[in-house]
């Protein structure tokens, strides 16, 4: 076994050492995954002539460096190294600074130097479109986060339109108080009884004494012509019904 793991070591270093070389120099230090970048892209004259070098521009080596735009090859002065002036592409992290492709039939290696490469990729995540999905448990936290602001937000309406309601009773409440203690004429008087009904529905426990101050009204109410002193028996009568419920209109 162990023969074997050596050979198959020496063949690797063989086709390693037999393969062409391009490097790849940046100026920065760290790039992005997916972020375009200027590079500047070297041979030495053995791969300049082995390697067909004007076709590396739209291709992706490896599925990880893409060239993007590429300049002339030109030789480097008092060296056997061309150039290239480049715009490219990384297209994923590599798993190291230099990593094997084949360029049309041809093995070559590429150096990417001493560059660090911060991953964009998102995590355990699912790619739609150009929407990610978070992850299960994420997911879930999201579903669990929404209903939370839904419910939240039906409470809060809930309790904003009753608070609403109950203000608009009070005021219509304090309204009808207001028409039932503040007739003194015998006009504004039968004007109370004409809404006899809209005050029992707010106010029910007026009910009974208000029946009792209906007895007086209909003793005088229905003749032809009422004297001053018939108005004033009704009058008096309604001012006494007043002083029965008045206990029970306050806080209104």
């Amino acid at each position: 076994m162990r023969p074997l793991f050596t050979i198959l070591f020496i063949i690797s270093l063989m086709t390693t050492a037999l393969a062409q070389k391009l490097e790849v120099s940046f100026q920065q230090t760290v790039i992005k995954q997916g972020s375009l970048v200027q590079a500047k892209i070297g041979v030495d004259g053995e791969s300049f002539q082995k390697l067909q070098l004007n076709k590396l521009r739209g291709q992706t080596i490896a599925e990880t460096l893409y060239i993007h735009s590429l300049s002339s090859f030109m030789r480097r002065s008092g060296d056997n190294v061309f150039e290239a002036d480049a715009v490219v592409v990384l297209a994923k992290v590599p798993a190291s600074s230099e990593f094997a492709a084949n360029l049309d039939g041809v093995q070559i290696v590429v150096s990417l130097g001493d560059v660090q490469v911060q991953s964009t990729e998102p995590d355990k995540g699912f790619l739609f479109s150009d929407f990610t999905v978070a992850e299960p448990l994420k997911l879930f936290r999201w579903v669990l986060a929404i209903l939370a602001i839904v419910i939240l937000g039906t409470g809060i309406y809930v309790i904003i339109r009753r608070n609403r309601l109950k203000n608009h009773v009070r005021k219509y409440k304090r309204a009808l108080k207001e028409s039932l203690v503040s007739a003194n004429s015998y006009e504004e008087v039968l004007s109370v009884w004409d809404r006899k009904y809209e005050f029992f529905e707010s106010f029910p426990h007026i009910r009974d004494a208000f029946e009792d101050f209906q007895k007086t009204l209909f003793k005088y109410q229905f003749k032809r012509t009422k004297s001053e002193f018939e108005k004033n028996e009704i009058l008096k009568s309604y001012r006494e019904f007043l002083a029965k419920v008045q206990g029970g209109l306050d806080g209104i």
